[in-house]
């Protein structure tokens, strides 16, 4: 089972160390521009996928690991008497994301500073996977500056901040919220695709397809990783 955990931490090392690259480069850049932006960001997007797909594989083998430990336990080596209290685990789920343990690095303020400074201090908190953290900041940044040329990337890691953490109706709602506010923002195509993965895990198999099936003809020119991911989507629902 230590062995299991081992995974995703590495799998996670992984993530974080992608993104972090990624962001260090930005916030070194004085005057970024939007591609720049998102060309630095892809690193971190390549890996979102196949992250979140290792992670729900690695819960199913966890819950069976756990299961099997259960049952080998209570077969072999009943007790004989109560365990003390202080001594029984608590019962927690080791694979949730949770804030980052260690105190979050100090952060711009939304009432001072740039638009950049508050976007980065959001994105901060995302590799760090203080995703509830994110979470906050973002919303208050498009609230703050809604028409700001990062508004669309914020609205987009905003869904990601819900997808992440399994809160799939309020992904589907961020996510599309930023399809039909940000149509042309260059994370308009991962938006929508991410938009058909959350209704596809809320059971909503048609609509999940419809998004699916647009991604392409809405935006013949997105990454090629992003219309293969979308086919592959499409074909597992095998959507008409």
């Amino acid at each position: 089972m230590r062995r299991t955990f081992i995974s995703l931490t590495a799998i996670s090392a992984l993530f974080l160390a992608t993104s972090a690259v990624a962001q260090d480069a930005f916030v070194q850049s004085s005057n970024p521009t939007e591609e720049r932006l998102n060309a630095l960001e892809s690193a971190l997007e390549q890996l979102t996928g196949d992250f979140e797909q290792q992670k729900f594989l690695m819960q199913q083998l966890n819950k069976k690991v756990e299961s099997l430990e259960k049952q080998k336990l209570s077969a072999v080596a009943p007790q004989p008497t109560p365990a003390p209290v202080d001594a029984q685990p608590a019962a927690t789920d080791t694979l949730t994301p949770l804030p980052s343990d260690t105190p979050p690095a100090q952060t711009g303020d939304l009432a001072s500073g740039t638009a950049e400074d508050a976007y980065n201090a959001a994105f901060a908190k995302l590799k760090r996977a203080d995703y509830k953290g994110a979470a906050t900041d973002f919303t208050a940044f498009l609230k703050k500056y809604p028409d700001n040329t990062l508004a669309g990337n914020a609205q987009y890691w905003l869904g990601e901040t819900y997808y992440v953490r399994k809160d799939f109706n309020n992904a589907a709602a961020e996510f599309l919220k930023g399809y039909k506010k940000f149509p042309k923002n260059t994370k308009a195509p991962d938006t929508l695709l991410k938009l058909g993965m959350s209704l596809n895990a809320l059971g909503n198999k048609e609509q999940a397809c419809k998004a699916f099936s647009r991604l392409p003809s809405d935006y013949p020119t997105a990454a090629t990783v992003l219309k293969t991911r979308a086919e592959q989507e499409k074909t597992k629902l095998a959507c008409q």
